[in-house]
């Protein structure tokens, strides 16, 4: 455990977080003294917010619009907002842009044979990938937390990395992606905590459909893990995208994001 002179060397924090009941990380925040609830769904950019649920005024427009798609609908412009300031664990992220309306964020119950889709009761605010970019995310399900240094190259230091599996990666179209190996198979893969299962793309059309797999094995680099709770999906979530490693797979094995040199370790 890194002791509390550390983080104030470091500038680190440590940022407990629960699960909801479909496996996606919940943290506390702070806007203008408001306590909100916020979900963290790594595989998208910016955040989602509900307008409604945060103080009056503390949202703005930056001027700029954004595209957004949720997963099966067809893609729209948004303005996009900003939040001056919303401090996780008393820790200030300043500008922390998103657009309005959690009423997208939906939950899909999944069997072979059926598809039902409902919609959660939203989060104040869905945090995505960006706010961490200035620094390294570390995300450790078991253990019950998040912890993030603006100081990268010594976070990284009390960490094992030498010996954790490791791959480059890209931010595209927000998304945080790599090359894995599965089936003899090498593709872009998103690592997604929004995700309540692991997902293997087919190239076909038609009805939204999810076929349960018998356990896969993927490959970074020289290191293999094994997936469970795997599905195969009819429909890419993106063009060019094979998979996505979701909860289920981080709850077995905790993550490293140098977002600074856009290097992805993960603990063997």
């Amino acid at each position: 455990m890194i002791t509390s002179l550390l983080f104030s060397i470091l500038c680190l924090i440590q940022i407990p977080l629960t699960l909801t009941e479909e496996g996606m990380p919940k943290i506390s925040v702070d806007v203008e003294g408001k306590q909100l609830e916020a979900w963290v769904d790594l595989g998208r950019g910016i955040a989602l917010i509900e307008e409604s649920l945060l103080p009056a005024g503390s949202l703005s427009k930056t001027g700029a619009s954004v595209t957004s798609q949720a997963f099966n609908e067809q893609a729209k412009k948004q303005d996009e907002v900003k939040i001056a300031v919303l401090k996780i664990a008393s820790y200030p992220f300043y500008d922390v842009k998103g657009t309005t309306g959690t009423g997208q964020i939906q939950s899909y119950t999944i069997s072979p044979t059926n598809t039902s889709v409902h919609a959660n009761a939203p989060p104040a605010i869905m945090l995505g990938n960006e706010i961490f970019r200035g620094g390294a995310l570390l995300v450790d399900y078991k253990g019950g937390y998040f912890e993030y240094g603006k100081d990268s190259a010594e976070f990284i230091r009390e960490i094992p990395f030498q010996r954790w599996a490791y791959v480059p990666f890209q931010i595209d179209r927000g998304q945080i992606q790599f090359l894995a190996l599965t089936r003899g198979l090498s593709g872009h893969w998103i690592l997604d905590s929004g995700s309540t299962i692991n997902l293997i793309y087919k190239g076909f059309m038609g009805p939204l459909k999810f076929t349960q797999m018998d356990n896969q094995t993927v490959n970074f680099g020289r290191f293999a893990f094994i997936l469970d709770n795997v599905y195969n999906s009819n429909k890419p979530l993106k063009t060019g995208i094979f998979g996505i490693l979701g909860a289920p797979f981080l709850k077995k094995y905790r993550i490293l994001i140098d977002f600074k040199k856009q290097h992805l370790y993960i603990e063997p």
